[in-house]
């Protein structure tokens, strides 16, 4: 079951919030921004709502941190806001220093997409002319959400007219107790990665990747987000916490348990890396809830950032006239 909701004015145009609901889940999502803006888990005892968020376009763009925005063309950053495809230079928006964020200055969750309602689907689309943020080829991008069950899943297409660069994600911020319940360290995370990759102090991937074992992003077997998060890690001083990129092993990304609901997450993708994030650069942010510093985490499927400049990695080539799919599914379920 799909219905509508308002969700106010940006720029005279009215948004709306979708709702899918059946028996497990509640899910809403705006028509600005594709905006994942509540997933609200039927437990034992009562309804939980593990998505941190705002509550209009304008307190989302304010915030300035990409509350749960399907994010594109391209997700994480690009080194030198700058990149070459067939031989042919293409700059991008320099949003911070050296380098491009979540495609630049006027990224997709900033804009309305256009909604429709497919049987029990809700299907997002948005045409990005050539050279829009810089990118080549007029790309058509489609998102959809559908609930399953006790499953949530996010499909990703784009087809574009000249070879490009896709890369979106979706930028979910949870916290398993309920949004606006405080710090996730005790949190417990279980990542299927041996690796991440490294960074420069600018957060910008550089090619190098590290071995987890012994170190605080060693996630393979379950374990809390704190002390780790606080260990004296070079990668964890710069970003003020998690914010790598981890190397998936297989498309069961992740396990997390919230310590005080016992709800559990689990996440799958097809793309090859997740950028796990503790929400370290909230401060203040006012949203359903006001969010501060490690309130939330994030778990971001994506290609591995800066791949198109890193000979070494795979390229999130989208060639022309060929539509490309990627999916996220959250299953979500009670640990006790």
């Amino acid at each position: 079951m799909i219905f509508k909701e308002d969700f106010g004015t940006y720029q005279g145009k009215n948004a709306t919030l979708y709702v899918l609901k059946n028996e497990f889940l509640e899910v809403g999502v705006t028509d600005f921004g594709a905006v994942l803006n509540k997933l609200v888990v039927n437990t034992k005892n009562g309804k939980v709502d593990i998505i941190c968020s705002n509550t209009s376009c304008e307190e989302y763009i304010n915030a300035d941190a990409h509350m749960g925005g399907c994010v594109g063309r391209v997700a994480n950053r690009i080194a030198n806001a700058s990149f070459v495809l067939n031989g042919e230079k293409y700059t991008l928006d320099e949003n911070i220093p050296n380098a491009t964020l979540h495609s630049g200055f006027n990224p997709y969750d900033y804009r309305f997409f256009n909604a429709e309602i497919v049987d029990d689907t809700l299907r997002l689309s948005l045409d990005s002319p050539d050279l829009d943020q810089g990118f080549p080829g007029n790309l058509q991008f489609v998102v959809e959400f559908k609930l399953d069950k006790n499953a949530l899943i996010i499909n990703f297409f784009g087809t574009s007219n000249k070879d490009t660069i896709f890369n979106p994600t979706n930028h979910a911020y949870f916290n398993l107790n309920g949004e606006g319940c405080g710090k996730v360290y005790d949190t417990l995370i279980q990542i299927n990665a041996d690796k991440i990759t490294l960074a420069d102090e600018n957060l910008v991937v550089t090619g190098e990747t590290l071995d987890v074992e012994n170190t605080p992003f060693d996630f393979k077997t379950p374990k809390t987000i704190a002390p780790s998060i606080f260990e004296k890690d070079r990668s964890l001083t710069d970003a003020l916490g998690f914010d790598q990129n981890f190397i998936l092993n297989g498309e069961h990304v992740a396990t997390c348990v919230g310590d005080k609901t016992g709800i559990q997450l689990d996440m799958y993708t097809d793309y090859p890396g997740v950028q796990f994030y503790c929400g370290n650069m909230l401060k203040n942010t006012k949203g359903k809830s006001v969010y501060n510093q490690h309130e939330a985490f994030c778990l971001e499927p994506q290609y591995f950032p800066n791949a198109i400049n890193v000979e070494t990695f795979e390229k999130p080539v989208l060639k022309a006239n060929q539509q490309v799919k990627h999916y996220i599914k959250y299953v979500i379920t009670e640990n006790h």
